[in-house]
């Protein structure tokens, strides 16, 4: 019988060939691997925590139920964090289209914006604080993120699934189940109302 330890240690193709044979541990074992990315990544996204959690237990409940259709040639990661994602977005489009998103780590590079001057208590850029203290501390981040939050959601999603989360044209348009045309469209009024906003 397969012990715990030897589950560490194996590697995922491993683990889903084994919670496909039916060892309950296993599946244990990818939930314990991913779970903390999963939620975070369906957090930055509702902005709500006790949501994301359910979210993120229902992602491994679809994971789990399409465990079969997984090709294991693929990453399991960028497998498992795309359900997480359509189920975040879904949520938002079904039941908070007019709900404000969590704070994320922007800057203005995010848009081609000119870069944010050197602290001028720091020219160096040494400052201990993390990314994402230096990043709201940063005047024109937190408006970027306003204005971000202030953009209709159907921009606002395109936004986030383009730049902060690497999806191509014609991912968007499936999650968010619009014509490759219309994602352009929105991408582009997004940016030109953020750089408006950014650049007052």
């Amino acid at each position: 019988m397969t012990s715990p330890l030897d589950l560490a240690a194996a590697s995922d193709r491993e683990v889903v060939g084994r919670a496909r044979a039916g060892l309950d541990d296993a599946w244990r074992e990818l939930v314990r691997r991913y779970r903390d990315r999963v939620f975070a990544s369906v957090f930055r996204i509702v902005g709500h925590r006790e949501r994301a959690e359910d979210l993120a237990q229902e992602t491994f409940v679809k994971a789990f139920g399409a465990l079969d259709r997984y090709r294991s040639e693929r990453r399991l990661a960028p497998w498992l964090l795309t359900i997480a994602s359509n189920e975040a977005h879904e949520y938002v489009r079904r039941a908070r289209p007019d709900s404000t998103l969590s704070r994320l780590a922007l800057t203005p590079t995010h848009l081609d914006l000119p870069a944010v001057p050197a602290d001028a208590n720091d020219p160096t850029g040494t400052h201990t604080d993390s990314a994402a203290e230096r990043t709201h501390e940063d005047p024109r981040a937190l408006a970027l993120e306003d204005a971000l939050n202030g953009l209709r959601w159907q921009y606002r999603q395109c936004v986030i699934l383009h730049y902060f989360e690497h999806r191509s044209h014609g991912e968007i348009a499936r999650v968010m189940r619009l014509p490759v045309g219309t994602v352009k469209s929105h991408l582009s009024r997004a940016r030109e109302e953020l750089r408006r906003t950014v650049r007052r």
